[in-house]
């Protein structure tokens, strides 16, 4: 009953952060450099919630699998889990900025902040 509860709960985590991707990115009044960062933050978030899938159906069967081929699957959702904590922190970094000198934050170039 655990895994199952575990997939329940990353099948709505996949579906909220989708949603959220989704709304940030058809939302024009949603394109500030933060809200930017929140959607990337969900699509990480997405990655990494997707690799519950492939090991559930295993842990269902009762199989067991290799080292190799479970480092194999699970490379993309570890990226999205190493790329999503990045986000946060860029997103913390954001909100820091915008608080310590908001007139600079302001008017600051979206475009070359964002790459920064």
């Amino acid at each position: 009953i655990f895994y199952t509860i575990y997939a329940l709960l990353a099948t709505i985590g996949v579906i909220s952060n989708s949603i959220l991707l989704y709304t940030t990115i058809r939302t024009s009044s949603l394109r500030s450099p933060c809200n930017i960062l929140i959607g990337a933050c969900a699509l990480f978030d997405v990655l990494h919630q997707l690799g519950i899938f492939p090991v559930a159906t295993v842990i269902y069967r009762g199989a067991t699998m290799h080292s190799w081929t479970c480092s194999v699957i699970m490379f993309i959702p570890e990226m999205g889990c190493a790329a999503g904590s990045f986000a946060v922190l860029s997103i913390g970094l954001d909100r820091l900025l915008s608080v310590i000198a908001p007139n600079r934050y302001q008017q600051s170039n979206k475009r070359a902040y964002l790459t920064v």
